[in-house]
């Protein structure tokens, strides 16, 4: 394997890195002004991390990346997405990944205003026919459904798949904190085998308008960041850090936030002994930033050191092994 990393870091190094590294924050990450990564350099451990993200809008399908540090991404399959939307399903957007206890992995995605997205593989490679996860599907009030993710409870040995809606009638108290109607809140459903689902129901609710829920299980707590989507009368569109003793609350809210305005699409990411959560600044020049902590309490802002391929949008980050890396290095999917 240590061949493999070597010839990989060396193909990357062909890359001038020089200039890029001249550039200011902005001009060196905004999305659409970087053609070509710096070298990616082994880690000791040489842990291999892979990143799943779309291109707007969404109907060009899934892109796959990796990197060997948390902060350099090399694109995979030329540039070329990985999966393209099934027609019949819809367009692939805020694309989550996550590996099931047996190994396989599952990924979910919104499909459409409406709809969640799902797929599973045992490679990483081969991806099974792409369906729909109903949620809400008889109630009229429904808005819309917004970037779901997943967690496994394995004390319960269930899924948690969760995402933002808006459904008109309910909290009343806080609408027009968002302009086109939108009122979000949190909302879940578990499941065991993707074919069973129970009913949806609340999630989080901190008390006003929400996007963008992500989770982390520690040893003996969960870590949840999310998006403050209100936008009147103070414009906030922030991420802010939640914590609860297990996956189904109660949540306590750190109400100072640690992003600037216009900020969403969070993912947390564990890399040596702190963590990094990744996220996308959305207004122009858009561009994916992050921000390390070892406590969700103090924060460092890491955007400069990031490289990632144009045009990096809201997605998700997983580990994977050495042989992993290979196989999908090695493989090219059909166009």
């Amino acid at each position: 394997m240590k061949y493999f990393l070597l010839a990989f870091c060396s193909m990357i190094m062909l890359v001038s890195c020089n200039k890029l590294d001249q550039y200011s924050k902005t001009a060196a990450i905004k999305s659409g002004e970087i053609n070509s990564l710096p070298s990616i350099n082994a880690t000791k451990t040489n842990d291999i991390w892979l990143f799943v993200t779309f291109k707007p809008p969404g109907d060009k399908g899934i892109w796959l990346s990796i990197s060997t540090d948390g902060y350099h991404w090399q694109v995979l399959n030329n540039d070329n997405p990985w999966l393209v939307p099934d027609p019949r399903v819809g367009v692939m957007r805020d694309p989550f990944i996550a590996r099931g206890p047996a190994g396989d992995f599952h990924m979910v995605w919104t499909c459409g205003n409406r709809k969640i997205g799902y797929a599973h593989s045992n490679d990483l490679i081969h991806w099974s026919p792409q369906r729909i996860i109903p949620v809400f599907t008889d109630n009229k009030n429904l808005l819309n459904v917004w970037a779901p993710e997943m967690a496994h409870d394995e004390k319960k040995d269930q899924w948690i798949i969760f995402w933002s809606s808006t459904i008109k009638g309910r909290f009343s108290e806080t609408d027009g904190q968002v302009k086109n109607e939108k009122n979000h809140r949190i909302y879940s459903i578990k499941t065991k085998d993707f074919t069973v689902f129970s009913d949806p129901e609340l999630f989080f609710d901190p008390g006003y308008p929400v996007i963008d829920a992500t989770l982390y299980k520690r040893h003996d707590s969960v870590t949840m960041i999310f998006k403050d989507e209100r936008e009147f009368p103070i414009v906030k569109k922030q991420l802010k850090v939640a914590t609860a003793p297990d996956f189904y609350g109660p949540w306590s809210v750190n109400e100072i936030p640690f992003t600037e305005p216009w900020t969403e699409g969070p993912s947390i990411m564990k890399l040596s002994d702190q963590f990094i959560v990744y996220y996308d600044t959305y207004r122009r020049p858009q561009h994916m930033s992050a921000a390390i902590t070892k406590d969700f309490k103090t924060w460092t802002d890491v955007t400069e050191k990031l490289r990632f391929p144009p045009k990096s949008k809201h997605g998700s980050f997983l580990k994977i092994s050495q042989e992993e890396a290979t196989a999908l290095i090695n493989f090219t999917k059909p166009k």
